[in-house]
């Protein structure tokens, strides 16, 4: 997967209160990059393997057609968050009223498709987060499988507001904006949840300058990282191992302020869409990790991030794999060698028999 250049553009309003100095700020973000997605697929028509990463507006219908929108937050690092909005400009009469949010555990290509197949950018699409090039997450999988609650991803439901001169905004849930800026989320999926409609809700997209999607972000300052975690042990987990991988158990005393985790084995990062978020202050939080190599020796190492963005030390700890689950058994030869005796008629053609022949009927 290839690195990312994100840039943002900013605007800062400080207000300060008479008694003390108390720094209270807002942030706009312009989105970075962003495609529509479409799992649409019909006798004759099928956009599951479409990009629409050039594409002016993006269309946002039911579970058919999403967006998924890029922000740099970089510049929330150190920041204790407050409030966010997401801001979109309406591209046709829309019928949205409730919408849905998501993080995304996947990174993605825009791509440079308009509802086309893309060959020179590889950008995203329903099946593929670089078209031929990366799925989702394992193979087969689809945008389903790293978004709304699959994949360890945080999920929001919540209600539109409609602003006038064609502009709706979005309150977006803390949780979210604190998984981009600590690097657990690789964007926002955008989804129509009105259910009962079936219209073509489009709004702009980046591409089309001004009216493109914007996210504002209170904020105040926090620069205090989190406590270090505590890792309990690492066990090997062998009901969770296949036939030629085993898997480990985690457990993880969560510290406070905990917002996601950080999570290497031997120095390989774990994907994000195999980490799950952190549960709750003080808790003994199992993380169960598959696809190892069976019976090894490995070690570990787990740091938190807090909702600024703050991170941890490391911790580090060795542990075992469990054994792989045995290979598949050989089958016994079924192979159909006759009936028998021919079996007999009784009143007309209706002629039954068992297989194997030790069998009753």
């Amino acid at each position: 997967m290839r690195n990312f250049i994100l840039f943002c553009t900013a605007s800062v309003s400080v207000f300060l209160s008479l008694s003390t100095v108390v720094q209270s700020a807002e942030l706009k973000f312009t989105c970075t990059e962003d495609t529509g997605i479409s799992s649409y697929k019909e006798k004759n028509a099928d956009e599951r393997n479409l990009n629409m990463g050039a594409t002016g507006s993006i269309k946002i219908k039911g579970i058919e057609e999403m967006a998924i929108l890029r922000f740099d937050l970089s510049k929330l690092k150190g920041k204790k968050i407050k409030s966010a909005k997401l801001f979109l400009c309406e591209a046709s009469t829309n019928f949205l009223r409730k919408i849905g949010l998501s993080t995304v555990s996947n990174d993605w290509i825009e791509g440079k498709g308009n509802y086309t197949i893309d060959e020179t950018d590889n950008g995203a699409t329903f099946f593929e987060a670089s078209y031929k090039k990366c799925s989702w997450c394992w193979p087969g999988s689809d945008l389903t499988d790293v978004t709304m609650g699959n994949g360890n991803t945080l999920q929001q439901h919540t209600e539109m507001q409609k602003l006038g001169d064609g502009w709706i905004a979005v309150d977006v849930s803390l949780p979210i904006v604190k998984a981009i800026i600590c690097d657990a989320s690789y964007g926002i999926l955008v989804m129509d949840e009105s259910g009962q409609t079936t219209a073509d809700n489009l709004v702009y997209s980046r591409e089309s300058g001004n009216n493109g999607p914007y996210l504002v972000v209170n904020y105040e300052d926090a620069n205090v990282p989190p406590q270090k975690p505590l890792l309990v042990n690492v066990k090997p987990k062998p009901e969770l191992a296949h036939v030629d991988k085993g898997a480990v158990s985690i457990f993880v005393s969560v510290p406070e302020d905990a917002a996601a985790y950080h999570i290497w084995v031997d120095d390989k990062k774990i994907e994000r869409w195999k980490t799950p978020f952190p549960a709750g202050f003080g808790t003994e939080q199992e993380i169960v990790l598959d696809d190892l190599n069976p019976n090894a020796d490995i070690e570990v190492k787990l740091a938190v991030a807090d909702g600024a963005g703050n991170m941890s030390e490391p911790v580090i700890v060795k542990g075992k794999t469990s054994a792989a689950l045995p290979a598949t058994p050989k089958l016994p030869d079924l192979t159909i060698t006759g009936a028998g005796v021919v079996p007999p008629e009784r009143d007309g053609k209706l002629r039954v028999w068992a297989f194997p022949e030790v069998s009753k009927v």
